[in-house]
């Protein structure tokens, strides 16, 4: 017990470390006790979220390490409603892990089998849009059904595991909310990306 006693606090100072950022990211991704409207980073609102995320990262039965990519361009300060955006981008990246875990559900064949991918991209515009694009190599959409995944209660999960309601609201935060664009790119066995345009300021541009 001796010679155990200093793992032991070890892994519990790790223990602890791990459950404050999880807290200072909660914290961060609903804005507790701030004002609704406000200047975010949506960099650092992203870092957050992907604390959120890490568990579902890890390997499971079959499926390896969910690999995430973080690619960011310097953004200026965006004046949004940080809480319902942090929800569409949250509500993406589960989507694409889901999309990520359906094809990677059998033991890879060989190490230099394509594996698990899922990558964040942020730009920024000179006519003062930014975009956000989350992109996976997972099963993609199939075609014939892309043209209704922003309809309300539409979804191709499984009975309880998806209400359909996701990326309608996504949409409804995104278009309606900020005057903004959300679009979807997939190819069925290859992957699906996911665009959400938004402009740095509310009200600057229109949602048509």
């Amino acid at each position: 017990m001796i010679r155990d006693l200093p793992k032991m606090f070890a892994s519990m100072e790790s223990g602890v470390e791990r459950i404050t950022k999880i807290l200072a990211s909660l914290q961060g991704f609903s804005h507790l006790g701030q004002s609704e409207r406000k200047t975010v980073d949506l960099n650092a609102e992203l870092d957050n979220i992907c604390e959120l995320i890490q568990g579902r990262l890890s390997s499971q039965l079959y499926r390896p390490d969910i690999v995430i990519t973080r690619h960011y361009q310097t953004l200026p300060p965006v004046d949004c409603y940080p809480r319902q955006l942090n929800q569409v981008f949250l509500n993406l990246l589960n989507n694409a892990i889901d999309a990520l875990e359906a094809k990677f559900d059998q033991p890879l064949e060989s190490e230099t089998e394509q594996k698990p991918l899922l990558s964040i991209y942020t730009k920024v515009y000179p006519e003062g849009w930014i975009t956000v694009q989350i992109q996976d190599n997972g099963q993609g959409i199939p075609p014939a059904i892309q043209p209704r995944i922003f309809d309300p209660f539409f979804t191709t999960k499984e009975v309880g595991k998806g209400t359909g309601l996701g990326l309608s609201t996504s949409y409804q935060v995104v278009v309606e909310q900020h005057g903004g664009a959300i679009t979807c790119n997939s190819e069925p066995g290859e992957g699906t990306m996911f665009a959400v345009e938004i402009p740095c300021r509310l009200g600057r541009f229109s949602s048509t």
